[in-house]
This record gives structure tokens, sequence and C-alpha cells, in this order.
């Protein structure tokens, strides 16, 4: 059978739904509209000197202009390398030299970035992405060249990265073949899928948001971008535009709970709820659930290198029955995916014993661009190992309690941080927490919990203290506290950043 590629999905979507709303985005473009402007950007990106393996790298947020693009692109057979604007210029100008990419387009929010890479030889040539921009040269007025044969599916279409914090960024290579994979893997995950309206909250770099694209453009559904995350915006898009699919992260989704006009806004239409990209407290949750009556939950878990791996679907996110318990996991392997839970010597552990979660499926990346070594240490005879820790339990329900580099060592005993954070999430007065290890030079490592308090909350480091010593073992609670006064740190797509955190705490630390 001949596998599609992800253009082919945009030509079937207009065929199947020409006057259905594609993407809604300062105004309304209907499927067939959006099949012609995809058409026409590739022709002007060939027009620019694009060829079949070219990397084209965006620096933008998310609107219909970007998602135009992460099937324009692909449409040439070059590679989309979709960016983190929220990393320095030196960051950004690293990945675009790893990339190899000479064109850069960027929306008008991204110019004078752009700029400044383009005049220190970062790039060759910056193209404005969108309708508007002062001075710069416009891909929308250029003029097309004729498009090349289609590409196959299981050439490379997307180029990203991950990981780029410490040492060489890695750039994680994926095909349309396993994009399309991941749609149907995720069946659970969007449910019913009449009519869908899907609010883009993460950005469009993050591999979950470009996912849900792909999801939409094979179900013919309508994207609705939002430029950025901020609470109030998203609970006026969701009512605004009719929302019925949203994915948020569970920081997002807290702050959107805590938004003060929530109680305002009429969001009858969403019918599916997704979390995901880091753990999510059962205190969180069971609160969301209860805010949104009417919509339907589910969790995806997945990492860049394969998208999909678990799904908790809606019927498990109840808290009394046959299927209650299972809050706290990931679910079980999604459709058509493996999984394993092996030790560090590589044997397969028993039920409920913890090991790094190692899994396989139609969804894997190529590998790496350009480092053979990492991805044969991370892809071994088709298996991805994720440096998750977690556990299978009877029922064949993946639970994850940390992820590698996040475990504590403490006095020789292993501790989780999901665990404290799932703990400190129950106190009544705390909004946003993170656990991490700091350097004791008795116990090797000791846990250390950085929290921020409700607005108008009071609680000491030592009740918190108390608190976790309640419900946990005394070797697993945090033994300090630092309470924030501002957000914690986030990444682009929402997680908190426990690396900036420890790089913080450790200044602190050495000038005390």
């Amino acid at each position: 059978m001949t596998r599609p590629h992800l253009f082919q999905l945009v030509r079937r979507a207009a065929a199947i739904n020409p006057r259905g709303p594609a993407i809604c985005d300062d105004g309304v473009a209907t499927w067939a509209e959006t099949l012609a402007n995809i058409e026409a950007m590739a022709g002007r990106l060939a027009g620019a000197g694009v060829r079949p393996g070219d990397r084209v790298a965006i620096l933008a947020a998310n609107s219909g202009s970007y998602i135009e693009a992460l099937f324009a692109i692909p449409r040439l057979g070059a590679i989309a390398a979709p960016l983190n604007t929220r990393l320095s210029l030196t960051e950004i100008a690293a990945l675009i030299h790893d990339a190899g990419a000479r064109l850069l387009l960027a929306d008008a929010g991204s110019l004078a970035a752009a700029a400044e890479l383009r005049a220190e030889g970062a790039v060759d040539r910056v193209l404005l992405l969108g309708s508007a921009g002062d001075g710069a040269e416009s891909l929308a007025a250029l003029t097309a060249a004729p498009l090349p044969p289609e590409p196959a599916a299981d050439e490379v279409a997307f180029l990203l990265y991950t990981g780029g914090s410490t040492g060489r960024p890695k750039g994680v290579m994926h095909t349309s073949s396993a994009l399309i994979a991941n749609v149907h893997q995720s069946a659970d995950v969007l449910g019913d899928t009449r009519d869908m309206r899907f609010l883009y909250v993460a950005p469009l770099f993050h591999v979950g948001a470009l996912a849900y694209t792909v999801a939409m453009a094979m179900h013919a559904g309508a994207n609705v971008p939002l430029p950025a995350f901020e609470p109030q915006a998203v609970l006026r898009a969701m009512e605004r535009e009719r929302i019925t699919h949203v994915a948020l992260v569970p920081t997002m989704l807290s702050r959107v709970l805590e938004a003060p006009d929530f109680e305002r806004h009429d969001l009858a239409s969403l019918r599916r709820i997704i979390y995901g990209a880091s753990p999510i407290s059962e205190a969180l949750l069971r609160r969301a659930m209860a805010a949104f009556p009417d919509a339907q939950f589910a969790q995806s878990y997945g990492q860049t290198e394969t998208v999909s791996i678990c799904v908790l679907p809606p019927w498990r996110h109840v808290v009394e029955g046959p299927l209650a318990g299972k809050l706290k996991s990931a679910g079980p392997p999604a459709i058509g995916v493996d999984v394993k839970i092996l030790a560090d010597d590589g044997s397969e552990v028993g039920v409920d014993e913890i090991g790094e979660i190692v899994m396989t499926s139609d969804s894997l990346m190529v590998g790496y661009w350009n480092q053979p070594e990492i991805t044969a240490e991370t892809l071994r005879d088709g298996w991805l190992h994720t440096g998750d820790m977690g556990f299978i339990d009877q029922d064949g329900v993946v639970t994850l309690v940390d992820r590698k580099k996040d475990m504590i060592i403490s006095g020789g005993e292993n501790i989780y941080s999901v665990e404290v954070e799932d703990v400190l999430a129950r106190h009544p007065a705390v909004l946003e927490y993170a656990v991490v290890g700091l350097p004791d030079p008795h116990w090797g490592e000791r846990v250390h919990a950085v929290v921020r308090l409700r607005d108008g909350a009071a609680a000491s480091a030592e009740e918190l203290i108390e608190h976790c010593r309640a419900h946990l073992s005394h070797y697993k609670c945090p033994r300090s506290v630092t309470l924030a006064e501002t957000p914690l740190p986030l990444s682009g797509a929402g997680k908190v950043l426990k690396r900036e955190l420890r790089v913080t705490l450790a200044a602190t630390l050495a000038s005390t």
C-alpha cells in the first residue's frame, strides 16, 4: 500500500470539505483556499531557490501562515526547521548553523532578530512570513516557480530541535510517514472528530502542536492558532471560536483555571481537553475535571523523538468504579506502540518494577541530524530509549516516575521528584512547584522544593515540609524550600525549566 505524503492530506481535505474552515486567523480560509495558498507558497519558495533536501528555518509565533509553511516546505521535498522563539540569538544561530539552513522565514515580531542573524552571517536570506513588516523582503511578493514532483512519504520533512540547553543541540528528523502514523496512534486522544475546531496554544515548533496540524488535515478540521499563551486570551478564543479541542500542558491548564474571569466564559463547545508534555498532579487534574464537567480529558505522553507513547483515554479519567485509580498514570501504550521497562543492565523488569521506558512504533524519528553516535545510543535495534523512568502495572498501564536526569539520589536512596511534586500540589496555598536535587556534603544530594504560592495565600517553608512529611517517607521530603515571588521559568512548550532553577539556586548558594 502506498503511504501518503503530508501534502496529500491537504489535497484530500480540500476535496472532501472544500468550503469548510481550515484556518481561522484574521479571517477564515476554507480548505480549498488553504490548498491553493500552500501550493502558491511552495511555488514562491521554489522561486526563492529552495530545492529538495534544503533546510528552511522558521522563526515565528503561531499563525495561519506558519501552518501553511509547515506543509509548503515539505511539498517541495525540503525540510522545515521550526525554531524556538524563546532562545537567545546565539542559540538560534547555532541551530541554523547545525541545520545548514540558508533561508529563514520570520514573522513581523521576529524580523529584528532575523535581521541581526543575517547581519552576523548566521543565515543568507530572510523572508517575511505573513503580510506585515517594515522594509522586509516578503515571501508573498516573490514570483513562483514550477513545483517539483511530490516527494515520498519516507523522506525527512521536519527537523525539530530538542535538548539544546547543554552540549550540542539535537535535531530530530521526522518523515511524513511517521507523523501520519502518529495520527492513527492518537485516535483515543482526539475522540470525536466531527467538525473539529482545534486551538493551538503550544507553539508550532513543539512536536505536539505540529502533530495536530497533521491530524487536522487528515480530518479536515479547523486550525485556530493563538500567537502566544495568555490565560485570558485562551478563554476568549475558546468562547469566540467555539473551540472543540485544545491541548494544554499542566502549567497552562493551571493558569487558565486561575484566570479571574474564568467563570464568565461560555465554554460549552469544548469536547476534548488534551494534556501532556510534563507530569500533572492528581490534584490539578481533579480540579480541571470539575471545572470543565462537559468536556472529556485525555492525556498524551510522548517525546519529540516519537510523538506518542501512551494515552490515558477519557474513560480512565474517573474517580470511582472499576476503571478508577489511574489518574496518576500515562495510560496504556498508544495504538501500534510497544513499550518495555528495562533495568540498567538492559534486562526487562517485572510488573510494578521501575526502570527505563523504551518503546517502538511506526512514528519513531529517523534519527538525530548529523549525529549518528547519539542516534545509535538512543535508537537500539529499533527501540527508543526515552530517558524516562517508570513502571507497568498488572493492567498494562504505564506510570512515569521521573526523568533519569531529574531523579535525586540522597543517602543512597532513589527519590523521584514527580512523587514529591504531587504531594506539594495538594497543599491549598501552592500554585506552582518544582522539586530538584541540590548538592549536599553529607547525603550527596538533598531534596529542594521551589514553590510559588497563590495570590493572598500564606505558607512557610516549614509548613510545606511538614505537609510533605504527612504523606511521604521522611527521606523523600524536601529538606529546604525556596518561596518564589515570580512565576517559575517555563520552556517554549510550557514545561518548568528545572535546569534554570538549578543554576539559579547554585548561584544563590555560592553567594551565601
